[in-house]
């Protein structure tokens, strides 16, 4: 059993597809999931987990993004590569157009695919915003009254 939640944990590990990032603002460390970086290619910003401070992107931040995601788009193309062999082999063996040994060698080459095209690990990359801006307005001024 141990066996089995050691590998369970390698594979999650290895699939985490999330970026980590420490909000400058009150510097907690979190993460951010698909959902999540789809609104940060759209809108160029996010909200923090936890001081829900908007956060924007400097430039190292949009390379580390387009990266990843540049990373789970070659694992799609992969994904549905090995998805059409395993449907097409199927449906054209379930049709009478290829024999047993035609599925069989079907199946054979979409794991071929599945173990050797797909990159097996996301390197862990860090997201990097800019500092929150500081109202200018209210920055180093204090109320002065007059009797």
């Amino acid at each position: 059993m141990a066996f089995k939640n050691s590998l369970h944990g390698k594979i999650n590990q290895s699939m985490n597809i999330a970026l980590s990032y420490e909000c400058p603002k009150c510097e907690q460390d979190a993460q951010v999931d698909a959902a999540q970086m789809n609104q940060l290619i759209k809108e160029g910003s996010i909200s923090c987990v936890s001081c829900k401070q908007d956060l924007s992107l400097d430039e190292n931040g949009t390379d580390v993004l387009n990266k990843r995601h540049n990373e789970i788009k070659s694992i799609q193309n992969h994904q549905l590569l090995v998805s059409s062999c395993l449907f097409g082999t199927t449906l054209l063996h379930f049709s009478g157009f290829i024999p047993l040994a035609g599925l069989i060698i079907g199946y054979a080459i979409a794991a071929f695919l599945y173990m050797f095209s797909s990159p097996k690990q996301f390197e862990d990359l860090d997201l990097t915003f800019h500092e929150p801006a500081v109202n200018s307005l209210f920055k180093n001024q204090s109320i002065v009254y007059k009797d």
